[in-house]
């Protein structure tokens, strides 16, 4: 199958992609820089010192940017489990599990994925304790109730003084608040950067290449053990599952590498057109063609592909 597309409007189509995706200095999207990595699971981590800040009493949102590469029972953010909170991916099959009060948990639904950067996010606020994976719900119950129990023990970035387990991958842009945020605001904020005098914000580490609180609160880390702030690795886009039933009527598509700033295009009939298009680096979208109307679903939402080249996947 031959593919013709002119000059001139592959150019007004790049241009137009530039515009709708580019989010200048804010775009939180996905890592660029350095993330902290985890190299399998071990006992590396970052410790804040205790602060009464970090004992919210009567809610508390914990999110952050994880790529795991094993369910390893791993600490997200911890602050002593047995006294305090702690978030981590311990549930039996890789959910995200919180504990909210002095020992007493509770596990998400859905297993964190693998292998891809997610969005993982808790809310609590003393009722109702809500889980959210890319934004979307995955579990809301009211199990347990009350407020947060404190710890005057550090606060720990991939471990917990009484867990000293640490995740297998990499963990970014960590963010504690303490207020329970709606999961409206967790939509519309967990790719986007946050004010550091955010209303609510406790503290958040980027960890783009460090452990400094950027919020105006000060909570500065310092890396103990085996971590080390590294390359991310590339982000997986899952086109075998999102394509779905566009599949069968997919012509081609066109993969494009924010870093080498290069175009490649595949055809259906080539042996690697949905295996090479799996991976590409950060920053980087597809151009898909099909020849008919089809619709995926990609986290609960539908997305309409219609006749042509249709604009999707950019990151």
């Amino acid at each position: 199958m031959s593919l013709r597309i002119g000059s001139l409007v592959l150019l007004i189509v790049v241009a137009a992609a530039a515009a709708m995706f580019s989010r200048g200095d804010e775009s939180q999207a996905r890592p660029s820089g350095e993330v902290l990595h985890f190299p399998g699971p071990g006992t590396g981590y970052i410790e804040v010192p205790h602060d009464p800040a970090l004992n919210p009493t009567d809610a508390i949102t914990i999110e952050a940017w994880v790529y795991l590469e094993s369910h390893s029972c791993g600490g997200i953010v911890g602050k002593d489990y047995i006294e305090a909170y702690w978030l981590g991916d311990c549930g039996s099959g890789g959910q995200l599990r919180f504990y909210p009060r002095a020992g007493s948990s509770e596990d998400g639904i859905n297993p964190i994925p693998l292998n891809a950067w997610t969005h993982v996010a808790v809310t609590y606020d003393s009722t109702t304790m809500n889980f959210y994976i890319n934004g979307d719900l995955d579990r809301s119950t009211t199990d347990i109730s009350g407020p947060l129990t404190p710890s005057t023990d550090p606060l720990r970035i991939g471990n917990d003084v009484s867990w000293d387990i640490s995740p297998d991958g990499y963990v970014e842009d960590v963010r504690i608040w303490n207020v329970a945020r709606t999961q409206e605001q967790i939509q519309r904020k967990m790719s986007e950067a946050v004010p550091a005098d955010a209303p609510g914000l406790i503290a958040m580490w980027h960890l783009d290449g460090d452990a400094q609180d950027a919020s105006e609160n000060g909570h500065h880390g310092t890396l103990t053990g085996d971590i080390e702030f590294a390359s991310p690795p590339p982000y997986v886009f899952p086109i075998v599952d999102q394509l779905d039933a566009c599949h069968a009527v997919t012509n081609v598509a066109y993969g494009y590498d924010n870093t080498t700033k290069s175009w490649k295009g595949y055809e259906p009939s080539a042996l690697d057109f949905l295996q090479t298009l799996i991976l590409f680096n950060v920053g980087g979208g597809y151009l898909v063609n099909v020849s008919s109307n089809c619709t995926i679903t990609v986290g609960g939402n539908n997305i309409n592909l219609y006749t042509g080249w249709n604009l999707f996947g950019w990151r």
